[in-house]
This record gives C-alpha cells, sequence and structure tokens, in this order.
C-alpha cells in the first residue's frame, strides 16, 4: 500500500514557488525561532536552488529541456522571486551563493515566447540594480553581486539606465579598491554596461538610415536578437547586421573591431560592408561586382600549398571541457599542416582578411549567429574565395589528408 501514495515529482513551477517561500521566510525568520529549525530550513532553500540550477544548466545525466526552462523563468518572474534572492544572498553558505549567482545570470538570456521578461522585470525595478552596484562595497558578496549586475547590463534598456544613474559615478571609487579582485571585477562591469550601449546605439543608427533608404526591407540584428528572439529569414530583402564584432576587442583597446552589414535577396547574401573604424578600412563586396578595400579591387591569396598558408580561426566562447577539447584538438592538428594560425577575435574581418590576400585560410565553429558572416562571404566570393558550410569534421578531414589547399574559408 504504501508505494500508492509516492509524492508527485516536483515541476519547475513548484520548485520555483517553494524556493520564494522559503526566501520569505529567510527574510522574515522571527529570532524566536531555534536555530535548528532555521538551519533545515535553509539548508532546504540550498537544496532547491541547486534544483533550479540543473534544471537551467542540464547536468551529468541530462541537457536543460526547454520547456522546463521557460515554465521556471515565467514563475521566477512573475512574483519577486529575484528580489527575494538578492537581498537573502548574504544569508546563504557559499555554495548556495555561487548557484543562486548561476541562477539568476541564466535567467537574463531565458526567453518565454520568444521575449526576455528578465528585461522587462528589470525596468520596472530598477532599484535592484542600485542594490546590486552598492554590493561592491561589501567584500563578502561583491563578486556575486558583480556576476549578477554584469548579466543584467547586458539588456539595453538596463545598461542606459545605470549609465544615466548617479551610481554610475560609484565605478570609479570601485576600480580603485584596495583588494584587485573585486576593484577588477567593478572594472569589468563597467566596460560591459558601455559596450553594451554602444552595441544598442551603432545598431538603432545603422538600422534608421536604412529604413530611410528602403522602408519595405526587412531587418535583423544581433542586439535586436538578443531582446526581441529571432526573427525568421524570408526571401524579401534583408539587412543583417553585427553593430560591434570584435565586442571583446573592443574592450580592451584591441584594434581588430569593425561593423558587419550583409543585404540578402531571397535567402542569398548579396551585398556586403565591413567597416573597421579604428584602422579606417572599408571592405564591400556586391554580387557580380567584384570586392574592394577602401575602393580599390582586392583579391584572394593564390597560395595553393597548405603547408605554407596562414590561417586563421577563433576559439569561440563556450568553455565547457569538450568543447575546448574538440576545438584544440583541432588547432593541434592543423599546427602541424599550416604554416602559422592566427585568432584576431572578428569572424567578420577574418573573413576580409580571406578576401584581401592576408589570410589564406579561416574557419570558425560556434560563432554567434549570421549577423557575423552576412556581410563578409559576400565579400570572400566576390574576391574569387570559395565559403563552405558542411559539416565542420568533413572539411577539417579533407584539409588534414591533402596537400593541397581546396578551400579559402
Amino acid at each position: 500500500m504504501k508505494g500508492l501514495f509516492k509524492s508527485k515529482p516536483r515541476t519547475p513551477v513548484d520548485i520555483v514557488r517553494q524556493t520564494r517561500d522559503l526566501l520569505i521566510y529567510a527574510d522574515q525568520s522571527s529570532a524566536s525561532l531555534s536555530d535548528s529549525k532555521r538551519e533545515e530550513k535553509m539548508a532546504e532553500l540550498a537544496k532547491n536552488i541547486r534544483e533550479l540550477k540543473s534544471i537551467l544548466y542540464g547536468n551529468s545525466e541530462s541537457e536543460p529541456v526547454s520547456e522546463a526552462c521557460a515554465q521556471l523563468t515565467q514563475e521566477f518572474f512573475r512574483e519577486n522571486t529575484l528580489r527575494l534572492l538578492i537581498f537573502c544572498l548574504s544569508q546563504l553558505n557559499l555554495e548556495a551563493r555561487k548557484d543562486a549567482t548561476q541562477v539568476v545570470a541564466n535567467l537574463q538570456r531565458q526567453q518565454v515566447n520568444s521575449r526576455l521578461i528578465a528585461s522587462d522585470y528589470l525596468e520596472k525595478n530598477t532599484d535592484l540594480l542600485d542594490t546590486l552596484i552598492a554590493g561592491y562595497e561589501n567584500t563578502d558578496m561583491a563578486l556575486h553581486y558583480g556576476v549578477m549586475l554584469r548579466e543584467c547590463i547586458r539588456h539595453q534598456t538596463v545598461a542606459r539606465y545605470v549609465l544615466e544613474s548617479p551610481n554610475v559615478k560609484k565605478f570609479f571609487d570601485y576600480i580603485q579598491l584596495p583588494y584587485f579582485d573585486i576593484s577588477a571585477d567593478a572594472a569589468a562591469t563597467f566596460k560591459v554596461d558601455l559596450v553594451t550601449e554602444t552595441d544598442k546605439a551603432c545598431e538603432d543608427l545603422i538600422f534608421n538610415y536604412l529604413k530611410q533608404q528602403h522602408p519595405s526591407h526587412k531587418f535583423i540584428g544581433e542586439e535586436t536578437t538578443a531582446a526581441c528572439g529571432i526573427t525568421e529569414l524570408t526571401d524579401e530583402p534583408t539587412w543583417i547586421v553585427d553593430p560591434l564584432d570584435g565586442t571583446t576587442n573592443f574592450v580592451h583597446g584591441f584594434p581588430f573591431v569593425c561593423i558587419s552589414i550583409g543585404l540578402t535577396i531571397g535567402k542569398v547574401p548579396t551585398v556586403g560592408v565591413v567597416y573597421n573604424p579604428i584602422m579606417e578600412e572599408l571592405f564591400t563586396g556586391v554580387h557580380g561586382k567584384g570586392a574592394f578595400l577602401n575602393g580599390k579591387p582586392i583579391k584572394v591569396s593564390s597560395q595553393s600549398e597548405l603547408v605554407k598558408s596562414l590561417l586563421a580561426t577563433e576559439a569561440g566562447t563556450k568553455r565547457d571541457k569538450s568543447t575546448v577539447d574538440a576545438t584544440t584538438n583541432i588547432i593541434n592538428s592543423l599546427l602541424f599542416k599550416v604554416r602559422s594560425l592566427r585568432m584576431t577575435g572578428s569572424c567578420a574581418l577574418n573573413l576580409c582578411g580571406i578576401a584581401c590576400g592576408r589570410i589564406d585560410l579561416f574557419y570558425e565553429t560556434g560563432y554567434g549567429g549570421p549577423w557575423d558572416v552576412a556581410g563578409g562571404a559576400v565579400i570572400v566570393k566576390e574576391a574569387g574565395g570559395i565559403v563552405y558550410d558542411p559539416h565542420l569534421v568533413k572539411i577539417l578531414t579533407s584539409l588534414l589528408k591533402e596537400s593541397q589547399l581546396q578551400t579559402r574559408f
């Protein structure tokens, strides 16, 4: 008979609601309650937060389930769970703090019905951003709050609020704190804020101009996609824009930074423009009209021997062990087959490097999106190069077996 009354597995919504109840307890618990009772409740809270993390990130046995993530996200922001978690963070043990920080970071990227509802919530609760900024003054909590804040300000409206608020001045004090890890974290957060606002401002400027010139055309942008969800590519003329390719380079002052614009017609890349404002290099290409650098015709390299070629690639953004191992294994193999290898940090500029003959060969896996290649692909083709998009293994296997170059991308 006992087996007939097994409890039902908890749903993501159940876990969020129970977590919220426990956070309310942690926030309001009376000093008259016994220490053992409080410890029991806090242990249960830590377990729930760990379960939330498992749903969002997956575990050793399973990958995240999109439906479960959406349910969790919707319930999390339906009421003030985020507010409670931020205010109660200092009461958690270290492991629970780490889990909570990862949960909050992940939720900023979760979409529900093609919307980032975290952005909507934060726009209505900007005081939470003030709390996270002030968190740098607490040496025990600074790094946790810093991670949360960096993820929150990836939302353009949030980034703008932080930049325009009086609290932005505090960053200059935090950057000079005597604790190196905290001061470095504050500097990184401030740079992310500036980059987010720069990205969106550039995209708005480009789209507004193009819409005036071509009001009937469609538009796909990296920042718009991040804020509003994926837009389906149709046969209609569509401008695909990356307002800032090479974001990390931009943050560090490394000059390989560009704006990439591509126009597709019938889903075929037809016009490409890539501009590096720091080096003042404008790459252009139009289907059937050739490719140019600052108005002068360009052509791909004539190098035909793999062993004499200069190869460009990127390590990508993922840092899980399986991805890093796969990436480095490929690089290690290719290093014995080519003259040398470069990583510039900009997919669009790597393609332009191919187009003007500076680079002989380029490949990349896991790039950010179509905005990274829509412009550069046209320029490469018009410069006489070839662009492949089959399964990566097939390309590299062919390259490793042959002594002659078969592709320039």
